[in-house]
């Protein structure tokens, strides 16, 4: 049997991004990051958002 590659490889993503063993978060670098409980009400309030769309609650 073949190893053909069954897909295209994925491409790089923008910007300078990179998980390695020092993490590069590119323009986010030296941003803070949400609490718990912020990320929590962005998330609740995307799932309202999307449920007062229409729009299937479990799609990116």
């Amino acid at each position: 049997m073949s190893n053909q590659r069954t897909s295209r490889p994925k491409p790089p993503p923008p910007g300078n991004e990179e998980a390695t063993a020092t993490l590069n978060l590119g323009e986010f670098q030296n941003v803070d990051t949400l609490t718990l409980s912020e990320a929590s009400l962005v998330l609740n309030a995307l799932v309202a958002k999307r449920r007062n769309d229409r729009k299937n609650v479990n799609e990116t």
